[in-house]
């Protein structure tokens, strides 16, 4: 099934699989991802992820059971009661949009400041 007319597509950064549709307006990000369901983040939510990773440079750490410390699915799950496992799926988003830059760590990804966009996102 195709995304919602005026949704962008991306997939997965690690382990490319199910699709992601995600919509980026005034009020925040929406996502759907595959059968997990949508995620609505508010636009002070989004922000307040960005720079978190900014300062931070975390690993994606998506598990739902054991998310990695430190990581963005331990982030979600803390501050704002969203499953880890939504860390997968919002990556690729902040990455398609310019927000942050993806790099390979070991079996991961870790999220940086995108290059040659000082502070743009904060």
């Amino acid at each position: 099934m195709p995304c919602p007319a005026g949704w962008v597509e991306v997939f997965p950064l690690v382990n490319a699989g199910t699709r992601i549709c995600y919509t980026d307006g005034d009020g925040g990000l929406m996502l759907e991802w595959g059968d997990h369901g949508r995620l609505v983040m508010r636009r002070d939510q989004v922000d307040a992820v960005v720079a978190w990773i900014h300062q931070n440079g975390p690993i994606i750490g998506s598990s739902q059971d054991r998310p990695a410390v430190g990581g963005l699915g331990a982030r979600l799950r803390d501050e704002y009661e969203i499953a880890p496992r939504y860390a997968s799926a919002l990556a690729p988003v902040l990455v398609d949009l310019g927000r942050i830059a993806a790099v390979p760590y070991r079996n991961t990804m870790r999220l940086t400041r995108p290059h040659g966009n000082r502070g743009a996102a904060e």
